[in-house]
């Protein structure tokens, strides 16, 4: 009865791989917005797998491991994916290689910070699903207009590049699911909520990912003048 505890966020994990497939399948079979959809339910058990094992106690070795591969396919796989199905055919072949780098960079991230205990609170590196949340988007943006600038092979292969990169510079970023304790421990995060807001009502789908780049920028601007 004791281990039956772990179930509750295990199978919350569970349900994100689950989106994560789907969103994949979603992908080969040209609904680029089922699979977007697909990836922001996965964020949701994401969160929900994480404060279910806090509120039960239910920590485990497995679940962790359960935690990162649910996260390699919904946040690392399927930004790849999506990104490759937006190249488009009259490109030569050997940009639908390069979002590739997505997934394989996200899989260095998720086992370094499995054995790295100094980021339990923040985090070396952007985070999968922040990764995640500024690539999926861009497929609602895609199906309103898919002759944008940004959607040239030489722009995607340069986001898919930058994008794996982030994933393993050692930049420490802030948790957005930690608060501190105290207004001056969360100045940080309102400033980063209240720009993000405005991004999202200003620009919509569009202001999602531009939220993301804003992310990573707030971060580095605050490694420079040290409030890391």
């Amino acid at each position: 009865m004791k281990n039956l505890k772990y179930v509750v966020p295990n199978g919350i994990t569970s349900l994100n791989l689950l989106a994560g497939v789907y969103a994949i399948t979603a992908i080969f079979s040209g609904h680029p917005i089922h699979a977007a959809v697909a990836v922001f339910l996965a964020m949701l058990f994401d969160f929900a797998d994480g404060f279910a094992a806090r509120f039960m106690h239910a920590y485990s070795d497995f679940g962790k491991e359960m935690d990162s591969l649910a996260d390699l396919v919904s946040f690392g796989l399927v930004p790849g994916l999506l990104l490759r199905s937006f190249i488009p055919e009259s490109a030569p072949a050997y940009y639908s290689y390069i979002p590739f780098l997505i997934p394989l960079f996200s899989a260095f991230r998720l086992a370094k910070f499995n054995i790295d205990p100094g980021q339990s609170k923040s985090f070396l590196g952007l985070p999968t699903p922040a990764n995640a949340l500024g690539i999926v988007p861009l497929a609602f943006v895609f199906e309103q207009n898919s002759t944008l600038w940004c959607f040239n092979a030489v722009t995607i292969a340069t986001v898919s590049v930058i994008s794996a990169a982030l994933l393993v510079l050692p930049i420490r970023m802030f948790s957005l699911k930690t608060l501190g304790e105290g207004f001056k421990a969360n100045v940080h995060l309102l400033a980063f909520a209240a720009i993000g807001v405005i991004l999202v009502f200003t620009w919509g789908w569009a202001g999602m990912s531009l939220a993301m780049i804003w992310y990573v920028l707030f971060n580095i601007v605050r490694a420079i003048i040290g409030q890391q």
